[in-house]
């Protein structure tokens, strides 16, 4: 049953998590999972990171395989916070910024929150854009791998006057 503050749709911020096995995205990988989640952007976003290594990760494959996961654990985790897949969905709908320096106190939030929760520090903070969404159209996130999972927390708010996280 849904209490009254759900129904009310947002003010509040919502919050989601999801967890994944690595091995799993790995083979998903192997039969187009990054052509099916993810927008053009979101592609380059993770050729780019192929090359480079940001963010303390491993070079190339295994941590372009990482940010996939969170790609994919961050979308899942944002439409958990959405309260489920809204009439038409389309996974490109949802577009995460790995690279964005402007995740914001949300994204340092659901770090803190994943520490807790995990007792490892996030290996990633972004934050995402959905618009539409029944939980507002930013949210912000984090995520670690500690073993052969990756887990994500997302916190979605409502756009405050535009603009991106904070």
């Amino acid at each position: 049953m849904r209490s009254a503050l759900l129904s009310a749709g947002p003010p509040y911020p919502r919050v989601g998590v999801d967890i994944v096995d690595l091995g799993r995205i790995a083979r998903a990988r192997r039969n187009g999972l990054d052509q099916h989640i993810c927008s053009v952007p979101e592609r380059a976003e993770l050729a780019a990171y192929d090359d480079s290594g940001r963010g303390g990760e491993s070079r190339g494959e295994a941590g372009s395989l990482r940010r996939l996961a969170a790609t994919w654990a961050v979308k899942e985790a944002a439409i958990k916070a959405a309260g489920g897949r809204p009439e038409n969905f389309s996974w490109t709908a949802i577009r995460v910024f790995h690279a964005s320096r402007a995740a914001g106190h949300l994204a340092r939030l659901a770090g803190a929150a994943l520490h807790e929760a995990v007792g490892t520090p996030p290996d990633g903070r972004c934050h995402y854009l959905w618009p539409g969404s029944p939980a507002g159209p930013y949210g912000a996130a984090a995520w670690c791998a500690p073993d052969d999972l990756l887990m994500a927390i997302t916190i979605a708010a409502p756009n405050r006057e535009g603009g991106t996280p904070r």
